[in-house]
């Protein structure tokens, strides 16, 4: 192997690290925001119920 064909792999073993990373962090960011909407819908729920029952 030489220099150059070793300069690639690493090259591409860095790019696509930090492809994975950033995918990975907005997967994990859209899940956070899923999570806050879920609390708040059933937060909402809740109010609302309260509100009609009462």
């Amino acid at each position: 192997m030489t220099r150059n064909e070793m300069m690639a792999y690493l090259l591409t073993a860095i790019l696509g690290g930090a492809i994975a990373a950033y995918f990975g962090g907005l997967i994990a960011l859209l899940g956070l925001f899923a999570g806050l909407a879920i609390i708040g819908f059933a937060d909402m729920v809740v109010h609302l119920r309260q509100t009609v029952y009462s």
